[in-house]
């Protein structure tokens, strides 16, 4: 079982849209990466139990994560520009990823790798901890037209 399918073990639970009602998108998008984050901090434990637990709870998180963004582009953008609205944010989201997997490679032949775990922890739990303390701005009410 590779890491991934480690993750799935966390993500694949029935339910991962539910936070998003009760808590909405933006809060449980925070509280994904969050997850995210104490999972990977689980990675320093140098035991297997740990790690596949942090594995589990990294899935979670983001299964939670991926869920709250969709909801938020679903909710937030009018239905014929929602293909168009996707598009864009996965380039957003895509390329900085692509970008960081080979900063990620060039970074682990010179640092030690529990030191990028902390930073990525670190990174990760700070923006976790914005997005859910900020929530999500909320929805304009539509008014009637005159």
């Amino acid at each position: 079982m590779c890491g991934s399918e480690r993750q799935r073990v966390g993500g694949d639970r029935p339910g991962a849209q539910m936070p998003a009602r009760r808590f909405g998108d933006g809060r449980t998008l925070g509280i994904g990466v969050l997850l995210f984050a104490g999972g990977d901090a689980l990675f320093l434990i140098p035991s297997l139990v740990p790690v596949l637990a942090g594995f589990a709870i990294a899935g979670a998180g983001l299964s939670w994560a991926v869920v709250a963004f969709g909801t938020a582009i679903q909710l937030r953008t009018p239905s014929d520009l929602q293909g168009r609205v996707y598009s864009a944010a996965d380039m957003i989201l895509g390329t900085p990823q692509t970008l960081s997997i080979a900063l990620g490679a060039a970074l682990i032949t010179v640092v030690d790798y529990r030191i990028l775990i902390v930073v990525m922890g670190v990174v990760a739990g700070g923006c976790g901890v914005f997005m859910a303390a900020a929530g999500a701005p909320a929805d304009p009410v539509p008014q009637p037209p005159p």
